[in-house]
Order: structure tokens, then sequence, then C-alpha cells
């Protein structure tokens, strides 16, 4: 992929963005300068099991080639991903006067997400790859249009919203438009303390990632999941003021092919003065292990409760990957994205 897998036509998985491409540095660092001398070039391979047309595999290579022709043909010390950038807007009319089926992906807006904790807020930083891009952006949900506000720095809000965005030349925008929503819950930006730590690989947002907002996509190397191999989640929430609770809603990410599983069951938990917890019911998975594809779930209770200061999940690892699937044996992975709590 070299853009969100939501938006990208399917492939066999990875993720090279075009900047990606361009970080890339042909010559090992253990190698000395006589020895980096006999590095003669670099490739990269196009398998074509994905790529069905001709058209598909222009997509594919154009324009990553452009970028990594100039990191084999051109000295470290004068390339720059700014440069590079301004320079392929005129690269990009090139493709279009040659008729490529060149790939848009560098005109997606992404989207960063960072809690400020002190103003209980939610703070979202737009970009793209192209040079100078123009972004226009809505919270209402709404389709930005050329009277949409353009993005000047990042924006912070401090309620629920739908952001959608996108990069305009002139009047009309160019590549996908992003959409996002972002739920700014009693437990947003609250203290969150893990029995077990999650992965390193796999770190989410940071501290803060089950707690931010944000949900996870069906793909678990999209930087919003925690990931444990072989552990519980056994998460605490500690709430800034006591809070009446109607609903705690917990979500987990399903890819036996990954060796991703769901929690075998989920532990709610509540207490009113953070120290002494009581259970508030407990809900088992149902969905096989052998379903196939990328599966979402959201875990939820509506047992109500009052006056609550901190909140304790805790779902079960399955263990280890089951017989007859991939990994067999081997530690599964839980993931989980956000804990919601209304």
């Amino acid at each position: 992929y070299q853009g969100d897998p939501a938006i990208e036509p399917l492939a066999i998985g990875g993720f090279t963005t075009l900047r990606k491409v361009y970080s890339y540095e042909p010559i090992p660092a253990e190698l000395s300068a006589e020895e980096g001398k006999l590095v003669l070039g670099a490739q990269a391979n196009v398998w074509t099991e994905y790529m069905p047309t001709p058209a598909h595999v222009e997509y594919m290579v154009f324009p990553r080639l452009a970028a990594l022709a100039e990191v084999v043909w051109s000295p470290k010390e004068s390339r720059t991903w700014a440069d590079f950038s301004r320079r392929m807007e005129k690269q990009y009319q090139r493709y279009e006067h040659l008729g490529i089926n060149y790939s848009h992906s560098a005109f997606q807006v992404s989207v960063k997400p960072e809690v400020n904790p002190a103003n209980r807020s939610l703070v979202l930083s737009l970009f793209t790859e192209v040079y100078d891009p123009e972004i226009r952006y809505t919270l209402d949900g709404s389709t930005p249009g050329p009277e949409s506000p353009i993005y000047s720095r990042p924006v912070e809000i401090n309620k629920s919203a739908t952001l959608k965005a996108a990069v305009f030349v002139g009047d009309k925008s160019a590549g996908q438009i992003l959409e996002r929503s972002f739920d700014l819950h009693q437990a947003f930006a609250a203290r969150v303390e893990l029995q077990y730590p999650n992965s390193p690989k796999y770190d989410g947002t940071g501290d803060y990632s089950l707690v931010d907002g944000v949900y996870g996509s069906e793909y678990f190397n999209d930087g919003y999941w925690k990931g444990f191999l072989g552990d519980d989640l056994n998460a605490t929430i500690l709430l800034d003021q006591p809070v009446d609770v109607s609903s705690v809603e917990v979500d987990a990410l399903q890819n036996y092919a990954s060796w991703i599983f769901f929690p075998e069951k989920i532990i709610f938990e509540v207490s009113e003065n953070g120290q002494d917890f009581r259970r508030l019911d407990e809900v088992v998975n149902e969905i096989p292990q052998d379903a196939r594809g990328k599966l979402l779930q959201r875990f939820r209770t509506e047992k109500p409760a009052e006056n609550i200061t901190a909140i304790r999940i805790s779902m079960k690892n399955p263990g280890t990957c089951p017989p007859g699937l991939s990994g067999e044996g081997q530690q599964s992975w839980l993931f989980v994205s956000e804990i919601v709590v209304k």
C-alpha cells in the first residue's frame, strides 16, 4: 500500500509511501566510504499478483519510481524531501500529459491526533505528501468545498466531531477525502494504568491511546492499536471526577492470518473510591477463532452505575494460536484501540 489501505486498491500488504521510498538509503551505514563505492544501484520489485491490468501496474509504480530514481542517482547530501516534493508538482503534470495512470495517494490528507490533557482536548494535525498543499476541512461531517476553512495550523477540538478534509487545487479537490470521527467521551484523556504493558511494536498513539477518542481500523498497523502478545489486557481508567455511567464499550480486532484473535471474555468493573472494585458485567466472545477476514467487534455493557471514579477492563487473551490456523501453537495477539465510557 502507498496510502490509506481503506481507500487504496487491494494489495498484498505492507505500507510504503512516496516519502518512505525517498527516505531509503541504498548504501548500508556499516560500509566504509570505499566499500560504499561498490554499491552499483538499487531495485524495487513489482510483484503483479494483485495487479490485474497494465493501468494498475502504472498506479503502483508511479510516482514512487521517481523517488527511487532520485535516491539511487543523486548524492545523499543533495537530497531533500522538501525540494523533491516541490519538483514533483511538474512531474505530476508530465504524467498527466503522457496519460500515465499514476497514484494520487500523495494527495491524500492524513491526520495525527494528539491528546492535550491539560485542556482535555484533541489536537488534529493535517498533512500530505505534496508540496505546500491547500487543505480544506470541516468538522461537522459535511463534504469540504472551496468555501470550507483552509488548514493553516493544528485544529483543537473539545467535543466529539467528524473531520473531513481534502487537498484542493483551485476549486476542485484532488485525491480522496479523509474522513475520521473522534469521540470525546467521559473517559477521554483520563489516566490509564496497565497491569501488563503492550508490545512496544504496537503502542497506538502512546499513553492516552486507549482513551484518545479514536477507533482503530481493520488494519492492525494503522497506528491506533495497542497490541498484547500472549498477555491479557487489564486496564484501569482513573477519572478526574465521579461520573454516572450508562455504558462502557471496548473494541478489538481479529485477523487469524496475523495471529490476532478476539478475547475469550471481557470483565467490566467499577469503583466509587478508586480502590475497591465490583463487577459490573461480563461479556463472552461468541465469534469463532477461524472466522475469515479482518473483523472488528465492540464489546459493550449497558448496565448503569453511579458516582464512579474508576473503571477496570479485563480482556482474556486466548493464549496461543489454535490448531489448524496460521501460527498454530504460537503466542496470540490481542489488539485493542479504544475504551469508551458514556
